[in-house]
């Protein structure tokens, strides 16, 4: 229960590294504003609320994906994992977020993975993490190595807003081969 735990403003972080010199992998981190109709889930107010690097809706000067309330950031598209820490990084502010947004539903995806002939198995410490903001404090992380072998993608979990109004996090941990296009038409 993230509402119990006092969480304002969600970071989602991004992290990896390449397995070696010369290798370029292009890892993406997306988180999707949801509501439900008949039961699915599909994009809130046609993806004003949908936080990656190809959003050019709500892209900003400085690189960055702003949704017009402020309610959302991504911090921009790193495409090599270079340094260290967080190379991806998306911020929820639940104080600032529609309330009609029941989900935000949250993905890792690798570009181009099929044209490169990429999965998770050759990307060294890669990592998505959901941390309280204010404090610091990690609520989950997932190694995308070990886990997703195989795989290009994966929901990691969503935010959920329950029916008494408090959010949670529900983790999915469903991987597939799927790009980013393929889970953008899920949701519209």
């Amino acid at each position: 229960n993230l509402s119990k735990a006092g969480l304002r403003i969600a970071l989602i972080g991004l992290g990896w590294d390449v397995p070696d010199a010369g290798s370029q992998f292009d890892i993406d981190a997306s988180a999707f504003g949801l509501i439900h109709v008949g039961g699915a889930p599909k994009f809130f107010n046609g993806g004003s609320h949908a936080a990656f690097y190809g959003n050019t809706d709500i892209k900003q000067p400085d690189g960055s994906f702003l949704t017009v309330d402020g309610s959302m950031k991504h911090f921009g598209d790193n495409r090599t994992g270079a340094g260290d820490g967080d190379d991806e990084k998306i911020e929820v502010d639940f104080s600032k977020l529609p309330g009609e947004i029941t989900e935000i539903s949250v993905f890792v995806t690798i570009y181009e993975a099929k044209k490169r002939r990429q999965d998770f198995s050759k990307v060294k410490n890669s990592y998505i993490r959901v941390v309280d903001q204010d404090t610091g404090t990690e609520l989950c992380n997932y190694k995308l190595r070990e886990s997703f072998a195989g795989m290009s993608a994966v929901q990691v979990g969503s935010l959920v807003k329950e029916d008494s109004g408090t959010w949670t996090f529900k983790a999915v941990g469903a991987g597939s081969n799927a790009e980013l296009l393929d889970v953008i038409k899920l949701y519209s």
